[in-house]
């Protein structure tokens, strides 16, 4: 089952991350050209930047409680750091709107991360994994709404047991991602009156420039492109092409 896709630009190799907890390369054309067990590690997310290193997030399993845990892997997968670290929903009485922290790797190899229990991104080294850039932003919380709840319900299968704690409110915000220029797109959970999603922007600089509602799920903008996610009503999905057209006002 693949989890999450990346690109080694400096070797052209296609890197899947797999459930079973190992990274898959293949060529572009799908040739396969080899796998990378990794080890004891539980990787919910994986990528690899521009020298072959993997970076992971981590569901670690303690006595008590659990946590995520942001690792640096070499491309052995030998660890090489720990970079962050944040609570995992424990098992009794899950709340599913739980802030879950993201990362992605940007052009310069620099780790991007953020966890939404408040509204800061991070910006790491790719040589020793400190932290040169942060973006943060003031925000009003948006309740979890009584449909939200009831959709999450839904989706659990009968006699499983389980059961939620709800948390009141959404995490700081629903994720990120980068253009190649160097923008952060922050996904609110703030909606507009036609259903879409509210997103600010920030520069390369990290300077707040403005908001942008976007009734799709967005992937990434490249070479004056925007992909996102889509849903039709039959519920296929699709990666979307958009023009972007940057405005300074």
């Amino acid at each position: 089952m693949p989890l999450m896709l990346s690109l080694n630009r400096t070797t052209g190799e296609l890197a899947v991350l797999q459930l079973s907890r190992r990274m898959s390369y293949f060529k572009t054309d799908g040739t396969f050209l080899r796998q990378q067990p990794l080890k004891d590690t539980m990787a919910l997310r994986g990528q690899v930047d521009s020298r072959g290193n993997i970076y992971v997030i981590d569901l670690v399993h303690g006595d008590r409680d659990s946590s995520y845990v942001v690792k640096k892997l070499s491309p052995d997968a030998s660890m090489i750091s720990v970079l962050a670290q944040s609570p995992a929903p424990g098992t009794d009485r899950p709340n599913p709107f739980m802030a879950i922290p993201s990362f992605q790797v940007d052009r310069n190899d620099a780790l991007v991360y953020g966890c939404p229990e408040t509204y800061e991104v991070q910006f790491m080294a790719a040589s020793d994994g400190k932290v040169f850039k942060k973006v943060q932003r003031e925000y009003d919380p948006v309740p979890v709404t009584e449909a939200e709840k009831k959709d999450r319900l839904a989706a659990v299968p009968p006699g499983s047991g389980i059961t939620y704690d709800f948390s009141k409110f959404h995490s700081a915000y629903e994720g990120f991602f980068m253009s190649d220029l160097g923008h952060l797109v922050v996904r609110t959970w703030e909606k507009t009156d036609d259903g879409k999603a509210i997103n600010d922007i920030f520069d390369a600089e990290g300077r707040f420039l403005g908001r942008v509602p976007l009734k799709s799920y967005g992937i990434a903008i490249l070479k004056g492109k925007y992909y996102a996610l889509e849903q039709d009503e039959e519920g296929y999905q699709y990666v979307k092409r958009y023009a972007v057209t940057w405005k300074v006002k």
